[in-house]
C-alpha cells in the first residue's frame, strides 16, 4: 500500500524554499532557480552518486528524458570509479570478447572506447544513439552488477527485465513532441518498477531529483497514485490495408474493422449509452414533474443571469491564470501577506478572508502547476458539506456549479454557535474578489510555520483553546477578521469588485468584465426568495442531467456511422482509383499488388519509385543512399546546404533522382489533398545521411565516416546511423519482393547488390545474446 508523508514533502519544500532565498540573497533575486550550469550538475551528480554508494543504494538506474543529457551527465562523472579493480577486469575481458568481431578501425570508434573506459569505472549510458553491440554489452554487464550507475532514457524500462537498487528520475516532466508533461502513472510504474532486486532487496528507492521547485502533493499523487490510461486502440486505415483486403474477396474489410478491437469497444460502448440515455431521459423527466410548483419563469431567468455573472467571474480568472504564466510577479504583488481577499467556500459565496501565503515561490503549486493561495478564513460550523452531485458538477464542469448571487451576511445564530478557524488552500477559481486593503504589522510567516499541517490537505482547522494562549500572530489575524465579518454583514461589493484589475482588463481589451460583473451584481443581490440555494440544487442537477444527455446523443450519432460511409475510407478508393492502383468496380491492378507489398506507411511513395524507373539508372550505392531519405527519422540537416554545396548529393545522378523524388511526394500530397486527406510525404524525406550512406555502400570504414568533416556539422549519433543502415536493408527486401512481382529481374539483382554492399562491418554485427562465450563469461 502506498502512503504520503505529508511532513516530509513540507520539511522539502521548506528547505527548497530556505535554499533558494539564500540564492537570492548571495546572488540577486533574479537568479533561476529551475536550471543548473555545467559545474552545478556536476557538484549535484557527483555528491548524489556518492550518497547512494555510502547508503548501499547502488546500482541505480537514472532516467533522463533526452539522449544528449545521457551523454552530457556521463561526461560530467567521468571522474568517478565505483568498481573493485576485479570488476575492473571483469568488464575489460568482457569487451575484448564481445568487441573481438569489430574490424580494428571500429573499435577505435570513439563512442566505443569512452563507453568502454566508463564500464570500467562501473557507470553507463544506455539510449537508442548507443551503437547496438554496445547497448547490449551494458545491459549484459548490468545484470552481472558491474556496471553501478546507469543513465538511461525510458527505453531501458520497456521490455527487458534490468532491476535495480534504486531509480533515481532527473526531472519527472517529459516532453511529448507538443510540449513538457508531467509523467502519467504508467509511465512513472513502468521505470520506478525498476527499483527493487527480487531476492536481494526488501524494498526498492526511487528518487526524484528538484533541480526546480519541489512537485506539489496533488502533482504526486496523480502520477504514483493515478488511474492508469484505458487502452485505446491506434487502429488506422492504410492504403497498403485497403489493397490487401481488396485483393481477398472472401474477407472484405469492412468485417475487418467491425472485429477489430477498436469497433468491439465502440459497439459495447454504444449498448452502453444507450441504456443510460434512456435512463437520464427518464430521470429528467421525473424532475420535470416534481419541480413545477417552484420552477417559474422568473427562477428561470434569475438562474440564467446568475449562469451570466459566475461566466463573467470565470472570464476574470481566466485572464489572471493567463497572466500567471505570462509572470508571477503580478499575482504576487496582489496576493501579499495580509491582503483581504473574500473567496467562495462550498456554498459560501464572498467570505472574507486574509492572505497568509500567495507567492508563486513559497505556496504549493496544484496538478495544473498554478499557485495555492493560504488564507485564514472564519466558517460556521454548520456549513454544509458538498453533495455528491455537486462535487462531481465541479469535478466535470466547474462551470454549471452556479449559486445564486446574494450580499454576504451572518447567520442570526452565529453568536450562539462555535465557529471554526481555519487555514485554507485555495486556488485562483476560488477568488471572488481582491480587495484594496492590507492589514499590516502581522507575522504571517510565524503563523504558518506554527501550524504546518495546512499543507497536509486543503483545510486545517486550528484548535484555539491550544494556541491563542502562545500565538499572538494568530490572535491578532482572526480578530481582524472577526471585525471585517461584521463591517462585510448585509453590504453590496458590487462596486468595488475586482477593482484592482482595472489596468490588467483594460490591458487585456476586457474593460467591459467589470462594468457587466457591477451591473449583474446589482440586479441579483437583492433577491430574497425562498429556499433559493435548495431551488438552486435541484436546478444545477436538472442541468447537468441535461448536458450530459445532449453529449450521450452527440456521441451515439457518431459512432452509429459505419465505415463503408466513412468519408476517409471513400476518400482513400479514389485516390487509389487515380493512381490506377485499382479499377472502378475496386479490383487490384499490377499496379496496386505491387503497393499492397509494402507495409511501411510509405507504399504509395515507393510504388512510383518502381513504376516511373526512378533507380533504374542509379548504382547500387546511389540506390542505398536515395532510400536512406525515406527512412532516416532523425533531425533534419539537409536545409543547412544551397544547391551549389553537393556534399550530401555526391554524384550528379543521384542529386537528380532526388529531385525527382521530391517532385514525386509533391504529386503524391496534392492528389490526396484534393480528396481532403492529410498527408506530408513531401515533409517526411530527409535527405540529412544520404552521403553518409552513400559513402557505407562505397566501402567507407565506419570509424571514416564518423571522423568525416561533415561530420561535424551534424549531430547524428552513431545508434541511429546504424538503425537507418538496418531498416534499409529491409526495405531492400520488399522492394526486390515487388521487382519479382512486376518481373523486373534487373531491378532485384540491384537490390541483391545494394544489401551485399550494406550488410556488413559493425552495423550487422551479431547480437551478444546469441554468443555462449558472451553469456557465460
Amino acid at each position: 500500500m502506498v502512503f504520503f508523508k505529508y511532513h516530509s514533502h513540507v520539511q522539502a519544500v521548506a528547505a527548497k524554499t530556505a535554499k533558494q532565498k539564500d540564492r537570492q540573497q548571495h546572488f540577486g533575486s533574479k537568479t533561476r532557480h529551475d536550471t543548473l550550469n555545467t559545474n552545478q550538475n556536476k557538484t549535484l551528480w557527483t555528491s548524489t552518486i556518492y550518497m547512494l554508494r555510502d547508503k548501499q543504494l547502488l546500482p541505480v538506474v537514472c532516467f533522463v528524458f533526452s539522449r544528449k543529457r545521457c551523454d552530457d551527465y556521463l561526461e560530467l562523472v567521468k571522474g568517478l570509479d565505483l568498481n573493485t579493480q576485479e570488476d575492473k577486469h571483469y568488464v575489460a575481458q568482457f569487451f575484448r570478447q564481445a568487441l573481438s568481431r569489430l574490424n580494428e578501425s571500429d573499435r577505435q570508434l570513439q563512442q566505443v572506447m569512452n563507453l568502454q573506459e566508463m564500464a570500467k569505472r562501473g557507470i553507463a549510458i544506455h539510449h537508442s544513439g548507443v551503437l547496438p553491440i554496445l547497448r547490449e554489452s551494458v545491459e549484459l554487464l548490468f545484470q552481472t552488477g558491474r556496471i553501478k550507475v546507469l543513465f538511461a532514457t525510458e527505453t531501458f524500462a520497456m521490455g527487458i527485465n534490468m532491476p535495480a537498487r534504486t531509480v533515481l528520475f532527473d526531472s519527472l516532466q517529459k516532453h511529448d513532441g507538443k510540449g513538457f508533461r508531467e509523467l502519467v502513472p504508467s509511465e512513472y510504474i513502468q521505470m520506478a518498477g525498476r527499483a527493487g532486486r527480487r531476492g536481494l532487496d526488501k524494498t526498492g528507492t526511487v528518487i526524484a531529483l528538484c533541480k526546480g521547485d519541489v512537485p506539489s502533493i496533488a502533482s504526486l499523487k496523480a502520477m504514483i497514485l493515478g488511474k492508469s490510461a484505458k487502452l485505446q486502440s491506434q487502429f488506422r486505415l492504410t492504403y497498403s490495408m485497403i489493397l490487401n483486403f481488396l485483393r481477398v474477396a472472401e474477407c472484405p474489410l469492412e468485417y475487418m474493422v467491425s472485429s477489430s478491437y477498436s469497433e468491439y469497444h465502440s459497439q459495447k460502448a454504444n449498448a452502453r449509452d444507450i441504456i443510460a440515455a434512456n435512463k437520464l431521459r427518464s430521470t429528467i423527466e421525473t424532475l420535470h414533474q416534481s419541480m413545477k410548483s417552484y420552477y417559474t419563469n422568473e427562477l428561470k431567468t434569475y438562474f440564467n443571469e446568475c449562469e451570466h455573472f459566475w461566466d463573467v467571474l470565470f472570464q476574470i480568472q481566466e485572464i489572471l491564470i493567463q497572466q500567471e504564466k505570462i509572470s508571477h510577479r503580478f499575482l504576487d504583488d496582489l496576493l501579499k501577506c495580509g491582503r483581504i481577499i473574500r473567496i467562495r467556500d462550498i456554498y459560501d459565496t464572498d467570505l472574507p478572508a486574509i492572505v497568509l501565503d500567495g507567492s508563486f515561490s513559497s505556496s504549493g503549486k496544484n496538478a495544473n502547476h498554478q499557485r495555492i493561495i493560504s488564507a485564514l478564513v472564519i466558517s460556521q460550523s454548520g456549513n454544509r458539506l458538498l453533495t455528491d452531485l455537486d462535487r462531481l458538477i465541479l469535478k466535470e464542469n466547474e462551470k454549471m456549479f452556479i449559486l445564486p448571487v446574494q450580499k454576504w451576511s451572518i447567520d442570526q445564530n452565529e453568536q450562539e454557535q462555535k465557529l471554526i478557524y481555519q487555514i485554507k488552500n485555495i486556488n485562483i477559481t476560488d477568488l471572488l474578489d481582491i480587495t484594496n486593503e492590507i492589514i499590516p504589522n502581522i507575522n504571517y510567516n510565524e503563523i504558518l510555520e506554527g501550524h504546518w499541517n495546512h499543507r497536509m490537505g486543503d483545510t486545517f482547522d486550528i484548535e484555539l483553546e491550544s494556541t491563542m494562549g502562545t500565538d499572538k500572530a494568530l490572535k491578532q489575524a482572526i480578530e481582524k477578521l472577526k471585525s471585517i465579518r461584521q463591517k462585510s454583514n448585509n453590504q453590496s461589493i458590487a462596486s468595488n469588485r475586482f477593482i484592482l484589475l482595472n489596468d490588467l482588463l483594460n490591458k487585456a481589451s476586457q474593460s467591459s468584465l467589470l462594468n457587466d460583473l457591477h451591473e449583474l451584481n446589482v440586479k441579483l443581490e437583492n433577491e430574497n426568495s425562498l429556499n433559493l440555494n435548495e431551488n438552486f440544487h435541484y436546478i444545477r442537477k436538472l442541468k447537468f442531467y441535461e448536458n450530459k444527455y445532449s453529449e450521450m446523443n452527440k456521441r451515439l450519432t457518431s459512432l452509429q456511422t459505419s465505415l463503408q460511409t466513412s468519408a476517409e475510407y471513400e476518400s482513400m478508393l479514389e485516390v487509389l482509383k487515380e493512381l490506377n492502383y485499382i479499377s472502378n468496380n475496386n479490383l487490384l491492378s499490377l499496379k496496386g499488388q505491387v503497393a499492397a507489398i509494402f507495409g511501411s506507411g510509405k507504399e504509395l511513395l515507393l510504388t512510383e519509385l518502381i513504376y516511373q524507373n526512378l533507380i533504374d539508372n542509379l548504382t547500387s550505392s546511389e540506390i542505398a543512399a536515395l532510400l536512406s531519405s525515406i527512412i532516416f527519422q532523425g533531425k533534419r540537416y539537409d536545409d543547412q546546404y544551397n544547391d551549389e554545396n553537393k556534399k550530401k548529393e555526391i554524384t550528379p545522378t543521384l542529386h537528380q533522382a532526388k529531385q525527382e523524388l521530391i517532385s514525386i511526394a509533391r504529386r503524391l500530397d496534392q492528389i490526396q489533398r484534393d480528396y481532403k486527406i492529410p498527408t506530408n510525404i513531401e515533409d517526411e524525406l530527409n535527405f540529412s545521411i544520404m552521403s553518409l550512406v552513400y559513402k557505407w555502400a562505397q566501402g567507407a570504414k565506419f570509424y571514416d565516416i564518423m571522423n568525416d568533416p561533415e561530420m561535424e556539422e551534424i549531430d547524428i549519433q552513431e545508434g541511429t546511423i546504424v538503425r537507418t543502415i538496418m531498416r534499409i536493408e529491409e526495405l531492400c527486401s520488399d522492394i526486390r519482393n515487388a521487382g519479382k512481382t512486376v518481373g523486373n529481374s534487373e531491378l532485384v539483382d540491384k537490390l541483391n547488390q545494394v544489401t551485399a554492399l550494406i550488410k556488413r562491418g559493425i552495423v550487422f554485427a551479431p547480437s551478444l545474446y546469441f554468443s555462449e562465450t558472451i553469456t557465460t563469461l
